[in-house]
Formats: C-alpha cells, structure tokens, sequence
C-alpha cells in the first residue's frame, strides 16, 4: 500500500522518494494503515510470556505498550513524525507477534509522545495504558517461586511451596493485602518472574574471571546524564527495602515486598521496638535500623536520619493538630494502657505519613529523573495509582521476585568519590592487602564479626561513619548537611561493561553465587518475558570488542549468558530528555518501570487506604504534591523539615538534589526551563546557620531593637524573590527598601488631611457590610458567615488594592483579588518566622501571578516618576481626594528617598501586604477574644458603637488597643545587619552576629511583667505609649500615621461586626465535642523532635485553614452566628 511519498510495510516503516513527506498526508497513511490493523481481533489480551519455540502452552498475548498505540492515533497533530512512526512499529510487532528492539528507544519515544499532551488524550489514556502495560508485565499474584533446597525447620522436610502442604505459615509481618495475607510478608520466599526453559552448561564460568574480564573498572565514566550520587543513595534505600536475603537460605527474604521504609523503621517487630522510643510516637533521634547501610558510604544513612526526623516533626504537628480527638493527650494519673494506645495511634499514623512522603520522592522525583523529565516543562507522572477503567484492581498484594533482586545491583554507579570511601573501608579492614587477595572465607567472617557488633548495640549506640553524637543523641547538623550537599555535587559513575570499582569483587562474585543458586532464566529469557528482542550476536549485548570477545569465549551461545552478570555487562542507554535519565543497561531500563509500578498499585496502604480519613487531612497534605511546584515533585520537603534552619528555601541543593548541582544550574535551568530559572537560588549551597531565631520577649529588648534600625533588615528577601525575582542575588536592592520601610512610609509626609482616617474608616466599613450581606446565609433563627475567609479577609485586601492602587485597570484583569490576598499572605509570612516548606509551594504558585503584575505596575510607576519630576504641583490636584492623596504622597516620598521603579514596585507590594495581613490578623484575634468573654467586653463595645460620637471613638480605640494586647500572636523578624549585643533584665544579654535573625514576640512582650503593670487584667486605663506598635515591622517608631490607619480599619472593623445583634461564635464539630474559636498551634522551631527548643513559654501560634489541612501564619477562619 502507498501513498504520496510513503510506503508502510511490515518489516518497518519508511519514507521513500526525495521529497519530505506532508505531515497530513502521512496521518491519513498512518491513520487508514494502523486502522485496518487495529480493527484485527488480538484474541486473550493477559499478559503471559510470548511463545517460546521450546514450549506451546503460553498463550498469546500483546507485547508491551500496545493499547498504548490505540489511544494516541485520534492525537495525532500532537505527535511528530518519529512519535508515529513509533506507534505504527509497536502495533506492527503486536500484529506479528513479534518483539521490540529497543536500541530504537521505542519505550522513551512513547513516554515522548505522551508527554507531548499530557493533559490531553494522549497523556491521558496513552498513561492509563502504560500503567496497565507495566503491570501486566508481572504475574499478580505469582505462580512460580524460587525453589528452598533446605527446609526452614528441620522438622518440616517438605519443600515450602514447591509441595503442597497443610502446614500453615507463620504470621506476617506486614499484612498489605486481605485477599493474600501472606504475600508479600517477611520471611517469604523470593517470586520467579520468568520461567526458565534455556538448558544451561553444567560447568559454568568462574565468578572471579567474570567479574576480572567483565565487570572490574578500568576507567571511569561520568554518568551521561549528569545523575548525582544521591539519586543512587536513595536507589540503595529502595533495594534494601526490598530484598534482605537469608543467608541460611537464599530463597527466602527477611524484609517485606513492599516500599515500607523498611530500612529506618525494622524489618521485624523487634527491630521496630529498638528505633520506637514509646513516647509522643516518636523515633530515637538520628538513626535507622538497617546495619547494612552501615558499611556503605553515609548518603544513604544520612537520608534515612532525614525522614526519621521527619517522622518526629509529624508525630509533633499530629498531637498538636489532633484532629477528630484522634491523638488527645492521656491525663497524667492514666492507666498504662491508655498511653500506650496514644503513643501506638501517632507512631502508626505518623509512619503512614512519612512512608506517603517516600513513595511520592520515589514516584515524582526518583522517576522523573529516571526518565529525564526534570529536564522537561511537563508534569506528566508515571503515576501507578491512577484510576483506569476495567484496568488491573489496585491493593492486592505483591511479592518481590529473585529476578529483580539482580536488576537492581547497580554498583557500576558508584562514584570516583565513593569508591575511594569504600577503599578506605576496606582497608580498615584488611589493611594494604588487595581485594585479589582476600578469601571468600576471610571477607565474609570479617564482614560478619561487624555486622554482629551491630546487631549487639542498639540503632542509637552503633557507630555512623565519622559522625559524632551530642549529649542529646543527635548529630551536629553541619556535618550532615555538609556531607549530602557534597553529594548532590558529586556525579555518579555511567552504567555499561567494566564499570564495577575493583574493590566490589568478592560482592560481585557473592552476587553471581547467589544468582546461580535460584537457577533463574537467561539473559535473553528474561527480555522475551518483557518483549525485547533476544540477543542475536556478542555485540547486540555490547559493542565493547574485548568484552563482547570475552563473552563469546566465557558462554558460547549468546542464548547461554546468565541473567547476572548479563544485565551488568550490557550497554547502557543515551539520555533522552524526556525519555532517558537513568540510562541503565537496556533491559533494566524496561524492566525496573514494570517492577515500579508493580510495588506502589500493589500496595494498599499506598492505594486503597491511603486517603485522608487514615493521614489525617494535615497528614495527607503534608506528603503530597502539587504539580505547579517543582512539576510536583516533593523532596524538598524531606530537606526543609529535616534541616529548617540551614538550607536556603529556593536551593537548588533541596529542590533538585538527584541531578548534580552544576547540571541543574547551567543545563536544567539555563536551557531547558530558562523560564523557570527565577524561582532557585543556584549558588553554591550556603547555610542560613543552625541556630534558631533569638526570642525578642521583653518591652525593653524591643526598645533596644527599634532603637537601632542601621544593625537590622526586614526579612524581606523572599519577597524580593518573588516579586523582582532578577534582582534576589543584589543585596543592596533589598537593603533600600528595608530601611526606607523601617522609617516609615509616612513618616516624611508633611501635612495629614483631617478626614483622612474618617475616610479610610467609612470606606472600610462599606466593604465590610457588603461582604456581610452577600456571604452570610440563613439558618432558621440566625445567621452565619465566615467572618475572617469571607470578610475581614477579602476586605482587608480590597482595601489596599485600592489605596495603592495596585489592580488598576487592565491590572485587574492581570491579577485577581483572589491572587492578591494569597501574595498579600506569601509576603507578610516571610517576616513571621513562618514555614518555609509551606510557603515554598505558595510561592511558586504565586509566582506568575506575581509576574504580571510586576509587568502591568511597573511602567505605570514609571508614568508617576516622571509626572511628580516634571510638575511640582502635580500631588495639588488631589487635595479634595484624602486617600488617593496618602498615595501618591506615600510614592512621592519613594521616589525622593532614591528607590528606583522596581523598588517603588517591592515597597509598595510590601506596604500593602502588612497592612492588609495585620488589619486582618488583629481584628480577627481581638474579635476572638470577644467573642469568648462571656459579653464581658463586647456589652461595651456594643455600646460605644452605637454611639457615633468621637468620644465614643476615642474610647473604642482604647479599648482595641488593650483587646490587642491580651490577644496579639503577631511576629516580626529581623535579620542582624551590624554585631549587636541586646541587654535583657535578669538574663544573660543576647549576642547577635551579622546574618542571625531575631523575632519579635507580641505574645510574650504583652506579657512583661515588668512594663505592664497588673499584666494579666484587662485594663483600658494604661497609657497610650505604654502599647506595643500595632504594625511591629514597617514603621515602628517615627511614623504615627502609617499606625493610626491600622487603628482606623480596625476600628471600623469593630463598627461593624460587633453592630450585629446577638453576635456570637458559631458552634462547630471538631470531632469529639463543640467547639468555638480559631484553631491555632504552636510553632516549633529547629530539628524536630529536639524537646528542648520548645523549652519556656510559645512565642508564636500557627493557624489551621477551616480543613485543618495546611498552617498558616494567619487566622483564616472562624465563623459567627447572630439574631434575624
């Protein structure tokens, strides 16, 4: 058949003639051609092994990939020329029952294509068949294990699970699937993927000549790809999740089939007891269970220690949150019996969480490199949970199999810098002598006096590489973080023939040993079960000459090379972006995918009962992703939680720690995502320093602070990130702004109109009664509106979107108020000691939001410069419009004091963002209080409001004003520009270092015993200085008027709310019992689980949203009722 320019025919597809072929003409060849052979009946679609000459009894079925072919045709103007070519080879090898050859990368090419419409039908079903494909490359569950030549009790001589047998087995360890409640436990035997039919010589040859003409390292080979060392050091977490094999008996494993962090958390209840400490839920800080990770270079183990302390940062937020009643404190005169149940209830929960943050590392960011797609824009995941319909059921179970315990050996990875490490250990063994020169026998009795040493201490005594415990049994932070950034610069080792570091030889040669005994099929058994072409000739499996030669002269028959070393010696693939990040040897690169996807749909704490109502809606959020960060991936939040105060937010060492630092730098970010390059910090990793905030907890310590604003900066540096994002590396931008905005923005203003405030104040309060009417909504006999989500919130915002005159015109269109609160939010939190993780991934989202309105302001504060500059009158015409007037005076001042338009642009986002979020935050923390006075207060504010006199107001701001005291939890911080050294009464003075940062507590200042006399009563008869400013970060000292429009708002917002008849909060369900107020938690600060940080009185309180699934720095939620 042919058509103009082309001509399909089975032995493959190809373009004839001298001119290029038409792209639509070449659909309608390729849609008519692949519709005939589409419309053929293929019979039984089950995945079984292609047939084999040797045997008829498989049944046929589709090799790999081929509903894949169906799904993306009706794309077809997404795809490329080679991409339907692709498809066509796939659906044609189906036709002849014939295998793929993938030195054609036919599987990267479809992962192309379906990246091409990832959120189309291509992506869509094109990814549901690939999962389906993975899957069914696996038998679920197996039929076949690996035969036991030695009963596990010498009282059972039958054969486990070769003979049946009555005898049942003991109970599992970890119960992952009902239907098959012991698949996949501990103490199962190995599963055998492939049946092998090859009649193998007797006479096999000698590991150690294999490994010496094969496999030894004889010059090193960067990995194309540019994989970091700590891509692998998470590969080595993984496989010895999987597979421990018994020494006594190498059918058997002693850990779980499953991704269950096996390595941190024990493969055994009694491992598991020696890491719990049985209190809070908590791990023993800074270790793992796992020895043999011991013996390796420390990457591995340091990443463990990382989710250990994350673990203990979720069993902390769990207890706090305690969602439902799920996780409340036991009283201290409890039976036994009830504390258990507490600590059990937050251990288990808190491991589902962490184990949810490792599957989706593993899933995202593990496989996105693996298939290059870091260096891609799209989002697309090989995501094995997705929903497929009439697709494989999810949950049910998986056993690992001997097959893969040999696929994923990849010791030919290992670094120049880790192979000097493992000779060293070596040698602190065995001295100068060479691994030639080592007996078996020797090698293992050595290695196994270590491993009994270890076995003897627990996970807290054993010795980790060179690190030191502290007295309170953590590692000193510096040393750790120090080691994996080093790795995130060091790149791994390529894959390929003669890649092994000499110094693996007796592992290697243990490794083929073990190989042997479980008689698994060949090399080429093992592609046919995955429908990769077999090997024909020596150099199908490399085209090294020497190796490919000594292959022929070691096995004689290609059909003949053993599944290890065969997978080890094979060529590796060529980076493909998307497509080929891992570059393995070409049958792992097919294999390892099947086996990925096999773990997690398996796995029903990872599928069916993972959700929420299990995590708990902070739990479940805290490990999950979101696409429009890091295209999703999520380990930067195992980085930020295990080291909070050292790592920058944006570093490239947290958010892409799996490809080497100068590849993301001057490749990933440079060229392939250029447009994204903004939002990282691509120096070379500096630590922001381990110690914590010093606590500013005293009136007098805060007089020191606003005394000197030359020593300190507003922590504005994350704004300027976000908002002038080409000048984060210029220190001197920022450092202008932060001390014009310490000054005060109107502290140079000469006149202020009368009306100004009263304006201010009458606007606000026509905002806020039309949020009232339109939000709120009745129930029977009352009313009831989210007060703060709904009101306080939203006008707050409108309010400065206005006075600054931020959406103007077709800047609305630009940016909607919606963007707006959450910027105004992003903003302000970067100065309240907030979670950096959580505003990591709002402030990527905020990110092009923050962009176009950079884009549609700054030429209009450009316009203003050069009105003011050319008309000295220009501010005159406004005089009859108060606020418009604060404006421009505010601007005008900008401009005089030397700040360039794109500082006017960050002082002015940064104006409107403090006082919108501290007009919110007092009004919505003083109207809590009064609401839960029992009408104490709010009899008499009722009054006052009611009386519309300015005595009336007068008296209402005094009563604000002490209402703010009794209520603040607002923050501000500092970074110390200049040495200083604060004095406080009665304590040691606080020693300040240029770079530290201080907090300003309103909480514990308000609580100075020693300023506020009679602290702890209300009392509106205190001194109007003797208050705290009510905006604590921008005009703090010398700007009266910029704190009267914070007075004015919330004024009016008292006006207006507590005018309501019966106003009260509104009853809710929290689970256990009603429930009224804001939920708010403390904030802990440094390593978690450190219990001596939390030392003293709370300094600050986070705030739940109204799901009780994220934190914020702001109240965000309280709902009242009040009569019709």
């Amino acid at each position: 058949m042919a058509q103009t320019g082309l001509s399909f025919e089975y032995d493959d597809v190809r373009i004839e003639g001298d001119e290029a072929p038409n792209a639509s003409s070449y659909k309608s060849a390729f849609v008519q051609q692949l519709s005939r052979l589409l419309s053929i009946d293929h019979g039984n679609k089950t995945r079984k092994p292609l047939p084999n000459e040797e045997t008829k009894e498989d049944s046929l079925r589709q090799p790999g990939l081929v509903p894949l072919a169906r799904s993306l045709v009706d794309s077809f103007s997404k795809l490329g020329l080679g991409s339907a070519a692709t498809l066509f080879k796939v659906q044609e090898a189906a036709l002849l029952e014939d295998y793929i050859d993938d030195r054609q990368y036919v599987m990267e090419h479809l992962i192309q294509a379906v990246v091409k419409d990832s959120n189309g039908l291509v992506g869509r079903r094109g990814t549901e068949a690939f999962v389906k494909t993975l899957w069914d490359d696996l038998e679920h569950p197996p039929d076949k294990y690996v035969q036991s030549h030695r009963p596990r009790n010498p009282l059972m001589a039958q054969r486990m699970y070769e003979c049946r047998s009555h005898t049942s087995m003991n109970a599992a360890y970890f119960v992952k699937s009902p239907l098959h409640p012991q698949m996949g436990a501990a103490g199962q035997p190995y599963a055998r993927s492939v049946k092998p039919l090859t009649t193998q010589s007797a006479v096999l040859p000698d590991p150690g000549v294999i490994f010496d003409c094969l496999l030894e390292r004889r010059e090193p080979k960067e990995h194309p790809a540019q994989v970091s060392s700590v891509l692998f050091y998470l590969a080595t977490i993984i496989i010895h999740d999987l597979f421990r094999t018994d020494h006594r008996d190498f059918a058997y494993s002693k850990t779980s089939s499953y991704l269950d962090l096996a390595p941190l958390y024990g493969s055994s209840e009694k491992e598991l007891a020696t890491m719990r400490t049985f209190k809070d839920g908590k791990l023993h800080p800074d270790c793992f269970a796992e020895t043999r990770l011991l013996m390796l270079p420390p990457g591995s183990g340091i990443l463990l220690i990382m989710f250990n302390r994350f673990h203990n940062h979720v069993a902390e937020q769990l207890a706090s949150i305690n969602e439902n009643g799920r996780f409340t404190k036991p009283k201290e005169d409890a039976k036994n019996e009830a504390w258990t149940e507490y600590d059990n209830e937050i251990f288990q929960t808190s491991r589902l969480i962490t184990c949810g943050l490792y599957i989706n590392i593993i899933l995202i960011d593990y496989v996105r490199t693996i298939l290059n797609l870091n260096r891609s824009d799209s989002d697309w995941q090989l995501n094995p949970r997705i929903e497929i319909p009439d697709g494989p059921a999810m949950g049910v179970g998986n056993q690992v199999s001997a097959e893969f315990n040999l696929v994923y050996r990849w010791h030919s990875t290992v670094s120049i810098k880790d192979e000097k490490w493992t000779q060293n250990a070596f040698a602190e063994i065995f001295g100068d002598r060479k691994p030639d020169d080592i007996p078996m026998t020797e090698f293992l009795t050595e290695l196994g006096k270590i491993e009994m040493k270890f076995q003897s201490q627990t996970p807290l005594e054993r010795q980790f590489g060179e690190f030191k415990r502290k007295p309170d049994g953590y590692y000193d932070d510096e040393q750790l973080v120090e080691s994996i950034t080093s790795s995130c610069d060091d790149c791994a080792n390529a894959y390929g023939p003669r890649q092994v570091p000499a110094v693996l030889k007796a592992v290697e040669v243990l490794g083929i040993k073990q190989a042997r005994s479980w008689n698994l099929a060949t090399l080429n058994e093992f592609r046919k079960h995955f429908s990769l072409r077999p090997h024909e000739t020596w150099e199908d499996i490399t085209t090294d000459k020497e190796v490919a030669a000594h292959l022929k002269n070691l096995y004689k028959d290609v059909d003949n090379v053993e599944l290890y070393p065969g997978l080890v010696v094979e060529d590796a693939k060529e980076p493909m972006a998307p497509g080929s990040g891992l570059c393995p040897s070409y049958t792992v690169s097919r294999a390892v995918l099947s086996d990925a996807v096999t773990l997690v749909r398996g796995d029903r704490f990872y599928t069916t009962s993972y959700h929420p109502r299990i995590l708990t809606n902070w739990g479940y959020a805290e490990a999950d992703y979101d696409k429009k960060v890091d295209h999703g991936c999520v380990i930067y939040k195992l980085f930020q939680r295990a080291f909070p105060n050292h790592f920058d937010p944006d570093s490239i060492y947290a958010h892409y720690p799996l490809t080497v630092a100068k590849a993301v730098k001057n490749d990933v970010l440079r060229h392939c995502l250029p447009h994204r390059a903004h939002l990282y910090d691509s120096n070379s990793v500096s630590l922001r320093g381990s110690s914590c905030p010093s606590i500013i907890s005293t009136y007098s310590s805060l007089q020191q602070v606003l005394a000197s604003p030359e020593s300190y900066d507003l922590d504005i540096y994350i704004a300027t990130r976000l908002l002038c994002p080409d000048k984060k590396g210029d220190l001197k931008f920022s450092a202008v702004v932060s001390s014009y905005l310490q000054k005060g923005p109107c502290s140079k203003i000469s006149s202020v109109p009368n009306v100004l405030f009263s304006s201010l104040g009458s606007r606000f309060e026509m905002d806020l009664q039309q949020h009232i009417d339109e939000k709120s909504y009745k129930l029977r006999k009352f009313r009831e509106v989210d007060i703060i989500r709904d009101v306080i919130n939203k006008a707050s915002a409108r309010l400065v979107i206005d006075l600054f005159d931020i959406a103007h015109g077709a800047d609305a269109i630009q940016c909607s108020e919606a963007e707006l609160r959450d910027m105004f939010s992003i903003i302000a939190s970067t100065w309240s000691n907030f979670d950096r993780t959580y505003l990591t991934r709002l402030r990527q989202k905020a990110a092009p939001a923050a962009k176009r309105l950079r884009d549609s302001m700054v030429p209009r504060l450009e316009d203003l410069a050069i009105k003011l500059s050319k008309n000295g009158d220009y501010l005159a015409k406004f005089k009859d419009k108060p606020l418009e007037l604060l404006r421009l005076e505010i601007l005008s001042g900008m401009f005089r004091a030397g700040l360039n338009n794109e500082q006017v642009f960050l002082a002015t986002m940064v104006l409107a963002s403090s006082l919108a979020t501290s007009i919110s935050q007092h009004s919505s923390e003083l109207l809590e209080t009064l609401i839960a006075s029992e009408n104490t207060f709010l009899v008499a504010i009722q009054r006052l409001v009611s009386e519309k006199t300015s005595k009336a107001n007068d008296e209402l701001s005094t009563y604000i004003r002490e209402l703010i005291r009794v209520s603040s939890e607002a923050v501000s911080v500092r970074t110390v520009r200049q040495a200083a050294t604060i004095k406080v009464d009665n304590q040691d003075p606080i020693v300040l270092t240029p770079g530290a940062t201080i907090l300003i507590s309103a909480r514990t200042i308000n609580k100075d015993a020693a300023h506020f006399d009679k602290v702890d009563s209300f009392d509106v008869a205190r001194k109007i200085a003797c208050y705290l400013p009510l905006n604590l970060t921008i005009g703090t000292s010398n700007d009266p008027v910029w704190q009267e429009m914070h007075l004015a708002a919330i004024r009016s917002t008292m006006k207006v709310i507590c005018a309501l008849p019966g106003l009260r909060s509104a009853e809710m369900w929290n689970g256990t019992t009603s429930a009224k107020g804001m939920k708010r938690i403390p904030v802990r600060v440094g390593v978690p689980g450190r219990q001596q940080e939390q030392d003293g009185p709370v300094v600050q309180y986070a705030y739940m949203s109204e799901k009780w699934d994220t934190l914020s720095a702001f109240p965000t939620s309280l709902k009242v009722n009040w009569d019709l």
